[in-house]
């Protein structure tokens, strides 16, 4: 007997084991379309911090930028360990030991599918920017406004390929209801949708829909910063400022799987820096080689989200 029960336990560890792969996150948030250094000294860095200026002096730009994901994997991998799921039907003798369980899904019992996650995120971003120099009253002393409008789509795509839709094949009595009950779906891609019930269910699926791709628009966080230079030469500058970060973006609910969000999270957020720079090389005042160095440091303040629940430790 005591063979048995070790032999059992084998069996259930090699079993973890193989299944281990299929795990991660259910909440999936990139960092905030306004954090982006390059992208606010673009075009604007002569202009601002001016050498031995005495008087107020100011710049406002418009800045157009288009910014994609690359590594699907990466971020199939992140929410599910893997960018490929088996989907397999408690009938179905050879399952996969990494498949997850049709059933749950209101899918046959002998329903088998394979799905390859190709997710995607893309942002189209039109930011507002302003600096002003308050020389006048302070020499080196600053204030700069960055307001990104943000227009983002989240795609999560999957190429289901189904091998048995289980068509014909119900679900036993006393397991979705008292009587055999008839599957729902005959797709995994339909049953995430979510807009139908079975069995004892009395509503559909409210919450982590995935229904093709999604898309928000907005202000994405209001940066604003109060610096001093130190440091200011005719070759560079050197100083430190405090920044706040307005969470005039979207806060997540959950209502869709991998859905969009513009900002940070609806953290308010605040924080210091450092930001310099100094002139490497220069010809004939028309060209000339500069590095700029940018250090932040901010802390997220607590917020208010939906998400769906898991258990940390244990994946799925």
């Amino acid at each position: 007997m005591k063979r048995h029960i070790v032999f059992a336990l084998c069996l259930s560890s090699l079993a973890y084991a193989e299944s281990k792969v299929l795990q991660g996150i259910s909440f999936f948030s990139p960092r905030s379309q306004t954090i982006d250094m390059v992208r606010y000294q673009t075009g604007s860095h002569p202009y601002t911090h001016l050498y031995e200026s005495t008087s107020f002096n100011g710049v406002f730009k418009v800045t157009p930028e288009y910014k994609r994901s690359y590594h699907a994997v990466r971020i199939a991998q992140a929410l599910f360990g893997t960018d490929r799921l088996f989907i397999s039907g408690s009938e179905v003798e050879t399952r996969n030991p990494n498949a997850m369980l049709a059933d749950y899904f209101g899918l046959s019992p002998s329903f088998q599918s394979e799905v390859c996650l190709n997710p995607h995120i893309k942002n189209f971003i039109f930011t507002l920017s302003g600096y002003f120099g308050f020389d006048n009253w302070i020499p080196g002393l600053y204030a700069a406004i960055h307001a990104p409008i943000t227009w983002t789509k989240w795609d999560f795509k999957m190429e289901e390929t189904i091998f048995n839709s289980g068509s014909g094949t119900q679900f036993p009595a006393l397991y979705m209801d008292s009587v055999a009950v008839d599957p729902a779906y005959a797709s995994f891609k339909d049953a995430l949708v979510g807009n139908k019930t079975y069995g004892q269910m009395t509503n559909p699926l409210a919450f982590g829909k995935i229904c093709g791709s999604q898309t928000k628009a907005g202000l994405s966080d209001l940066l604003l910063l109060l610096g001093y230079d130190v440091i200011a030469t005719e070759n560079g500058y050197a100083g430190f400022n405090i920044r706040l970060s307005a969470p005039t973006g979207t806060r997540p609910n959950s209502k869709y799987f991998f859905e969009p969000i513009i900002g940070n999270g609806k953290h308010w957020e605040l924080g210091g820096g450092f930001s310099g720079k100094v002139l490497l090389w220069e010809a004939d005042g028309l060209q000339e080689l500069s590095l700029f160095a940018d250090v932040n440091l901010t802390h997220l303040f607590k917020t208010r989200q939906t998400r769906s629940f898991d258990f940390c430790n244990n994946g799925f």
